[in-house]
């Protein structure tokens, strides 16, 4: 990635806890480092997350907004339940994408990544959302093969995932993508 489209990294951790036939997949969004921003005003950053390809409002986790830094430190815990092994081993991903939460209601798309199974390049019908890259593939590989354990994935951000979405960077708040940091019903669950 040049460096005119660096946008910041993120770090977190992802461990898949299998239970028979289905298992849970279990998020730990840590913090963001040197996260660009085109604007002078204050920042208000969050991160989302979607298990593709459901990108329901019901599968949305979130973070709290975390202001005036570009280094965001969160340390939540999220997780998706009932999901099979071979699910996440064939048609799965994980978006972690960053966004600004701006209160006068566009949201700024900094960055994301997308730990899924490595695409077949070699075809054109393809989901447009299974587009990881060979290091998040990797991660993703490392994560399903080592049940029970914590893996950190520490990566820099995409500065576009313009094959989702119509526009780019940035968003209204009628978009499944926009951050709204005063939701009440926060879809967080603590793991230890």
């Amino acid at each position: 990635m040049d460096e005119g489209q660096y946008k910041g990294s993120i770090v977190f951790s992802v461990m898949y806890m299998p239970h028979y036939d289905l298992g849970t997949l279990y998020i730990k969004v840590t913090k963001a480092n040197n996260l660009q921003i085109n604007h002078e005003e204050g920042t208000n950053f969050s991160v989302r997350i979607f298990l593709l390809p459901d990108q329901s409002t019901f599968t949305k986790k979130k973070t709290a907004c975390i202001a005036d830094t570009k280094n965001p430190v969160w340390d939540e815990h999220f997780e998706y339940k009932y999901v099979s092994l071979g699910e996440l081993e064939t048609n799965r991903v994980l978006e972690v994408s960053v966004w600004d939460f701006d209160r006068r209601g566009c949201n700024d798309f900094i960055g994301c990544v997308r730990l899924g199974p490595a695409p077949d390049r070699t075809t054109s019908d393809g989901n447009p959302w299974m587009d990881s890259m060979d290091i998040e593939a990797n991660y993703w590989k490392r994560i399903l093969g080592s049940p029970q354990q914590w893996v950190e994935v520490q990566l820099e951000l995409r500065p576009t995932i313009a094959s989702r979405f119509a526009e780019q960077p940035t968003f209204n708040e009628d978009s499944d993508y926009s951050v709204d940091c005063d939701d009440e019903e926060d879809e967080s669950d603590d793991v230890s």
